[in-house]
């Protein structure tokens, strides 16, 4: 895309009140097998994340891809990068941040050991952005497929033993792709990770799925015990709320904290009222 367009992109969505850019160099068009820069355009993401920050200043914030198994472009055959490119690919990965950019969002990995072996290597090169792990939901045994050999990607052996027997089931394929996609998860989040990015591709059975397996178990039981009872009136609805500013219960669906906190003690009366009325308040705060 020339950088006419291209600023004529930025302009549009700065003139909306976009803050936030994925800055991407972007694929080769259909058909063709490698990337060529057009004419009057950029070469690649290093040249727009320069170009937006020369131009925009802070404005934006500005998120790049990071590649846990080297660009596609750098790998040769199955073996998988070379060491030389795996480090010529981070150098890269290093200039594009050095230059702007504020978050990386990785490529689809299967491997979740090669995933935090790259944020290792990115650490000890003088990477200190956030980096977040894209996760992509195995929805169909021929998108998987395509996709990984597509991006290049390695697949590891119990992956490819498990879907063997099942990948003309698309509803087996399907949940066992929640289950590796809750498992690499919990994995990530338990390295210290606290963010994730799940691909959709416009499907989220699955990112849903995997949401659900993931979450705090904790807390979602006392949701389910306090709130998750079968009400035998319009008017229990009003209760459960009254009983909650009473606490009588100590968790709420539309907050993280255990019932009411001490600043709002000092109206709870005021709220037991307002809810055994039929208003129901789900924030307050002291005047």
């Amino acid at each position: 895309m020339p950088v006419e367009k291209i600023d004529h992109a930025l302009e549009t969505i700065k003139f909306n009140g976009i803050h936030n850019v994925l800055a991407l160099r972007g694929d080769p068009p259909h058909g063709q097998d490698k990337f060529v820069q057009v004419e009057g355009g950029f070469a690649c993401a290093l040249d727009l994340v320069q170009h937006i920050r020369s131009k925009y200043g802070d404005y934006f914030g500005i998120t790049v891809a990071g590649y846990p198994e080297a660009h596609p472009d750098a790998i040769q055959g199955e073996g998988g990068a070379t060491l030389e490119a795996y480090s010529n690919d981070l150098a890269y990965l290093k200039r594009k941040v050095d230059a702007g950019a504020d978050l990386i969002v990785t490529q689809l990995f299967y491997d979740t050991d090669i995933f935090l072996k790259f944020v290792n290597d990115c650490r000890q090169i003088g990477i200190t952005c956030p980096i977040v792990p894209g996760i992509m939901p195995i929805n169909n045994y021929k998108g998987f497929m395509r996709m990984t050999g597509f991006c290049k990607t390695k697949i590891p052996s119990e992956i490819t033993a498990a879907l063997d027997p099942i990948k003309d089931n698309e509803e087996a394929v399907r949940a066992y792709g929640i289950h590796l996609g809750t498992e690499m998860c919990k994995k990530i989040i338990a390295s210290g990770i606290k963010t994730l990015h799940l691909y959709t591709l416009n499907v989220d059975k699955s990112a849903l799925g995997i949401l659900m397996f993931t979450r705090p178990r904790g807390r979602g039981k006392k949701l389910q015990e306090e709130w998750a009872v079968p009400l035998k009136s319009v008017e229990g609805i009003s209760e459960r709320f009254t009983n909650f500013c009473q606490g009588k219960l100590t968790s709420s669906p539309w907050s993280e904290l255990d019932g009411l906190q001490p600043e709002t003690k000092i109206i709870d009366d005021q709220l037991v009222k307002i809810n055994q009325k039929g208003f129901l308040t789900i924030n307050s705060e002291p005047a």
